[in-house]
């Protein structure tokens, strides 16, 4: 008889080091006793609970349907699986291509024809492996409430579970990639630029066994992403559905666990609430890969898509891929006219000598017309939402009183029930404008002043400066401006006030600049 051993043990650690040759002791005196031929040695360092394994296991896989050995020999069916679809299907292969299989634990020995208790040791197995794995979660979750961390993020290192900031100089790259994001680069700009120094890579830093030397986009949105730069320990955000798959589902924010400053920050709040908020704006509007002073912050009044730098300004990016069909009334904004209303505008809002008191008369009669605005919507909208729902209860009535059939009553449901959801977000959208509309306006100053420090008005545009101060500009086709600021609170989702400006036309009716809070 031809033998493959397989042995298996779950991590690398020092405690389990000398199990795998302890297996192979075991085997080696039981083909020896038998009489039998030690044909190969299969091994894994890995968890036996999933269906997707690669390694040793595979390798016999191809192995036995090669037929090339008799009998598998193993310690027990846990160490072959604790997967039972993985474990089933091996079984198949094993009797397809007539291989028996010995546990040297007496459960299973298919020479002995008591194949029959297969499936209850594999149960067993896989019962197992979900106990420890329930176990191995409520360890990380107590350890994750006590705020002691398990592994060191890029940029820190890791002593007694506590972080502290690395020494390496990867703090510092941690730096410099949330600033260059905020000054306008993509993941993967900043990425090539890391690789094109010679920056060593977050595996790398750690001594992974064939690390990459690429930075990805990926990698880079992942720094961009983690809370653990400004302080804090977030743990659940994740799970797994069972044990044995590796698909991950998104817990609610409810059930996050959530410990604040467990640990010296890299990154201040606001720079990281900031660039959350560009995160998101960057990937809805969609514009062409070249990149301009205000690409991503220029969207089209008429229809809303992002606007594309064409020669000296900028164009529906609809109309522009579409033709006029797709977005046929449109503003064209010149990038020089509009980088000097926008500096002439900050600097008249925050750099001038109006008082605080005035600026926030003004800001604060704009909030007034925004709320009142805010009100009749919210109405419109809870009517038409009633209207469809009195619809559907009619409907449900009719059908009750046999007057009309269950097709008839399903088709109308299938007409009103995607209506209603879209009115019922609706409403939670306008819902959360509103809570993030009443912000303090005398801060919106306070904060603009705060991160510019400036001594004297502003005469340039910066990419970085655009992202921390302007969340969206849209241009109308009558050639009005309206200026989305953000606040002192970056990740708000719109500013505290919206400003509308007028920028002079270049063809035909040039208009004079005006600005209306």
């Amino acid at each position: 008889m031809r033998c493959a051993v397989y042995a298996r043990v779950s991590t690398g650690l020092d405690s389990q080091k000398t199990s795998i040759p302890s297996q192979i002791k075991l085997f080696e005196n039981y083909i020896k006793e038998k009489g039998w031929e030690l044909y190969k040695v299969y091994s894994d360092v890995q968890s036996a609970s999933k269906s997707n394994r690669s390694g040793g296991i595979q390798d016999l896989i191809q192995d036995a349907k090669d037929k090339k050995f008799d009998v598998v020999l193993s310690k027990e069916i846990s160490r072959i699986s604790r997967n039972g679809i993985f474990s089933y299907e091996f079984k198949n292969i094993l009797l397809l291509n007539q291989i028996h299989v010995i546990t040297l634990d007496g459960a299973i020995n298919s020479m002995e024809d008591n194949f029959f208790n297969f499936g209850l040791f594999v149960w067993m197995a896989e019962a197992e492996a979900a106990r420890t794995s329930k176990r191995i979660k409520v360890s990380y979750e107590v350890r994750a409430k006590s705020g002691r961390f398990d592994d060191a993020p890029y940029g820190y290192d890791l002593e007694d579970g506590k972080l502290y900031i690395s020494r390496s100089g990867s703090a510092e790259v941690v730096q410099r990639i949330y600033k260059e994001y905020i000054a306008g680069k993509s993941f993967d700009a900043i990425g090539r630029s890391l690789f094109n120094e010679g920056v060593p890579t977050p595996a790398q830093e750690k001594g992974h066994k064939n690390s990459n030397v690429f930075w990805h986009g990926s990698t880079i949105r992942q720094i961009l992403e983690r809370e653990v730069y400004i302080g804090c320990l977030v743990a659940k955000k994740t799970s797994t559905i069972s044990p044995t798959t590796t698909k991950r589902i998104v817990n609610k924010e409810s059930d996050w666990i959530v410990i604040e400053n467990t640990h010296e920050p890299i990154i201040s709040k606001e720079d990281f609430a900031l660039v959350q908020q560009l995160i998101k704006s960057r990937k809805r509007i969609r514009s062409q890969q070249s990149t301009h002073l205000f690409t991503g912050l220029l969207v089209c009044g008429n229809c809303g898509a992002g606007m594309h730098f064409k020669r000296d300004r900028y164009v529906c990016g609809n109309q522009n891929k579409h033709g006029k069909k797709a977005c046929p009334d449109n503003f064209r904004p010149i990038e020089k006219e509009l980088v000097q209303v926008l500096l002439n505008d900050l600097n008249t809002i925050y750099f001038s000598n109006v008082s605080v008191a005035s600026t926030e008369k003004l800001l604060d009669n704009n909030l007034k017309k925004l709320n009142s605005k805010s009100v009749n919507n919210h109405e419109k909208l809870q009517k038409q939402l009633a209207s469809l729902r009195t619809k559907k209860q009619k409907a449900l009535d009719l059908l009750l009183d046999d007057k009309i059939n269950q097709e008839d009553y399903d088709g109308l449901v299938a007409t009103l029930n995607p209506e209603i959801e879209k009115l019922v977000e609706q409403l939670n959208l306008l819902q959360y404008e509103e809570s993030n509309m009443q912000v303090d306006v005398a801060n919106l100053k306070a904060y603009i002043l705060n991160q510019l420090n400036p001594k004297r008005p502003l005469t340039d545009l910066t990419p970085t400066i655009l992202a921390r101060f302007i969340h969206k500009i849209t241009a109308k086709a009558d050639g009005q401006l309206e200026v989305h600021y953000r606040t002192s609170k970056p990740s708000a989702f719109y500013v505290s006030a919206n400003i509308k400006l007028a920028i002079p036309k270049t063809h035909p009716n040039k208009t004079s600049v005006k600005k209306h809070a």
